[in-house]
């Protein structure tokens, strides 16, 4: 179970969720996952400048932290991926219904 699934909404109430909500979840999510790519991207900018600086690079330790850092916002934007494209899906389908009558 990944523990960033408990902080999402959970994809069983979009059945009844407008499709505005829905959409604006999808939105947020691809929002959101861009925050968390450029937040990598940074991390690993310091850890780059950090190799290279023999004096004061990283201890083990801070590296371990960061390894588990980078392992749980790979989770998390996994997670926030799924539901956008739940939420999507979800929105696209109350969309074809209203169209059919």
């Amino acid at each position: 179970m990944n523990p960033w699934s408990e902080n999402l909404i959970s994809t069983a109430s979009f059945d009844n969720m407008p499709t505005a909500q829905l959409d604006a979840i999808s939105r947020s999510a691809e929002s959101q996952n861009m925050t968390l790519c450029q937040g990598v991207a940074a991390i690993g900018t310091v850890l780059a400048v950090a190799a290279q600086n023999e004096d004061a690079g990283l201890s083990m330790a801070a590296v371990a932290d960061l390894g588990w850092l980078l392992e749980s916002l790979g989770k998390l934007s996994a997670a926030i991926t799924d539901q956008g494209n739940a939420a999507r899906s979800y929105s696209d389908w109350h969309n074809a219904k209203k169209r059919e009558g």
